[in-house]
């Protein structure tokens, strides 16, 4: 993304915050968790399965 964008990882970073209010990492973990909530709630996929899917290490993340 940072060479698409011709700037650096650490640039590219401040920016995000500076626009998002979050972190990079912080945005995209808080868009896996939404989206884990939206399969829970829609889908009959077991925990395992959902948390693994989105790449949660293990399924007591979710506690």
């Amino acid at each position: 993304m940072t060479q698409l964008l011709d700037v650096s990882q650490f640039r590219f970073s401040h920016l995000f915050k500076q626009s998002m209010g979050i972190s990079p990492y912080q945005y995209l973990l808080q868009q896996r968790v939404e989206r884990a909530k939206q399969l829970l709630k829609q889908s009959e996929k077991p925990i395992l399965e959902i948390s693994l899917g989105l790449w949660f290490q293990q399924s007591q993340s979710f506690k």
